[in-house]
Formats: structure tokens, C-alpha cells, sequence
């Protein structure tokens, strides 16, 4: 298993991202066919981070995952996105898949 375990024990219940479905239920509408997208939001979709929780040895943990399951919850699917572009984390990152969209994170 290659996914990333949640920082947080809010992102594991099923109503994870039920309070963010209003920032993202539009967003279809805002997408023309046939065009490239970037989406720009102040939290990060896809953040990940390589720390110690709860006095645990360091490792990979996805955080911010309420906005990714609220995208997920309201069936979103945008089409031709290269990247989400966002801030938050007081650090730059960038987060490439193979088949999903990049996560560019640029913080203070």
C-alpha cells in the first residue's frame, strides 16, 4: 500500500469534507471544454508531510485532506487541470502523480 495515512483522525469518517462541498460545488461550471485549468485555492488538495504525530518516528502523512474529500463527496471532475495552485503551508512543494493532477504549494 502506497497511500499516504492521514494526519488527522478527521479525515477518516465519512462526513470528512462535508463542511468545505460549498468551496468546490461550482467548480464544473467554471470549466470550459476543450480548455486547460488551473485551480487556485488557499489550502493545499493533495499536501503531504514527512513528520512525527503524537511522539510516532517521522513518515509520510497526507494533511488538508478535507478539501480533497469534499472534491471527492461532490463527485468534482475537471478536465485537462496540469495543477492546483495553492498556499497555506509555510513551505514550497510540489506533489506530482503519474495520473492525477500536480499540487504546487507555494507558503510564507
Amino acid at each position: 500500500n502506497t497511500a499516504a495515512a492521514p494526519m488527522s483522525s478527521s479525515c477518516e469518517g465519512a462526513d470528512s469534507g462535508a463542511v468545505d462541498t460549498w468551496m468546490v460545488s461550482g467548480l464544473m461550471e467554471l470549466a470550459a471544454s476543450g480548455k486547460r485549468h488551473w485551480i487556485g485555492v488557499h489550502r493545499p488538495v493533495f499536501a503531504l508531510g514527512f513528520e512525527s504525530v503524537d511522539d510516532e518516528p517521522s513518515k509520510l502523512y497526507s494533511f488538508q485532506c478535507e478539501l480533497a474529500n469534499a472534491i471527492n463527496n461532490a463527485s468534482i471532475v475537471v478536465q485537462d487541470v496540469p495543477a492546483v495552485v495553492s498556499g497555506h503551508v509555510h513551505y514550497f512543494q510540489l506533489v506530482q502523480y503519474q495520473q492525477r493532477t500536480a499540487q504546487v504549494a507555494f507558503g510564507n
